[in-house]
């Protein structure tokens, strides 16, 4: 019986998005548990582990998010300089 995670997973390989969109996609599902709960990969470790820049990741993670296949959540605490996205 297929998860609903490694469904997510192999939709994503058999999606129209661009590679390098997928690529993304694929390195932060890399970063979930195997029940595909969220997850907190910084933009700089995904720049590290794909090889992009840190503006090709942003941008990537922002088209995923629009076409439906990522939600991207910021989470910070108040009158910190620093945030974290949360992956689902």
């Amino acid at each position: 019986m297929n998860q609903p995670f490694f469904s997510w997973r192999s939709a994503i390989l058999k999606s129209g998005l661009p590679a390098t969109t997928r690529h993304v996609l694929l390195t932060i599902a890399c970063h979930m548990n195997d029940a595909g709960e969220s997850c907190y990969p910084s933009i700089a470790l995904l720049c590290s582990e794909t090889g992009l820049s840190n503006r090709s990741v942003i941008d990537h993670i922002d088209k995923a998010s629009k076409a439906g296949w990522l939600v991207v959540e910021q989470h910070g605490f108040r009158g910190q300089k620093w945030k974290r996205n949360e992956y689902r």
